[in-house]
């Protein structure tokens, strides 16, 4: 079992340990990477770069904040549906986002 971490800050030494856990894990499944602590709107969202780039080139920016937006059962959190943005808020991997993302 993976022991849970929420990394404290979401500024640039936070992202390099978000780095070094990634580095860690693929060596040796250790840490499950719950999310960022950041009291600072506007910290970044980890896996948000790489969802971005799944997203079609010609969506529409509205048709964008909809998406990151709307909860969807394919991302659900028990019986909830989460939104793509709460989903990577709470530290959830990008992967399926970003899936979804490639089918708009």
């Amino acid at each position: 079992m993976n022991r849970r971490l929420l990394i404290v800050g979401a500024g640039g030494f936070a992202r390099e340990v978000a780095w070094l856990v990634d580095d860690i894990n693929r060596a040796n499944p250790t840490w499950e990477l719950v999310g960022f602590l950041d009291r600072q709107p506007g910290a970044p969202i980890r896996g948000l770069p790489a969802v971005s780039l799944a997203l079609p080139a010609d969506l529409h920016p509205l048709a964008v904040w909809t998406f990151l937006r709307e909860p969807t059962t394919d991302l659900a959190v028990g019986d909830q549906a989460t939104s793509p943005l709460d989903w990577l808020r709470s530290g959830g991997s990008p992967d399926p986002v970003a899936a979804i993302a490639r089918e708009l």
